[in-house]
């Protein structure tokens, strides 16, 4: 699936994001927060605190891409304008939200 070919920018753009961006992010914020904690400074402990609450706040965004991909290769496999029926062996679908 080349979505950059079958002309998906921003599809593109936010899967390039959600799974090479943001956990790099992550990542690079908690290297920060890990190797600073040895200065004890409160301008050092409010910089930590900031970075870490920034890497919460991003951090479901990661799972975006899987979302977008798992929903588009099912409109994808249903193909526009068809409808998706399903046969008499197909599995019950289930709610996977206990909402």
């Amino acid at each position: 699936m080349n979505l950059f070919r079958d002309g998906q920018w921003l599809i593109a753009v936010i899967v390039f994001l959600a799974s090479i961006m943001i956990p790099l992010f992550k990542l690079l914020g908690l290297l920060y927060v890990t190797a600073s904690t040895r200065v004890t400074t409160m301008r050092s402990r409010r910089q930590r605190t900031w970075v870490h609450r920034v890497v919460e706040r991003i951090g479901p965004w990661a799972m975006l891409d899987v979302f977008i991909t798992a929903n588009s290769r099912g409109i994808g496999e249903v193909g526009p304008g068809r409808h998706g029926l399903a046969g008499p062996r197909a599995p019950p679908v289930r709610r996977s939200c206990p909402c």
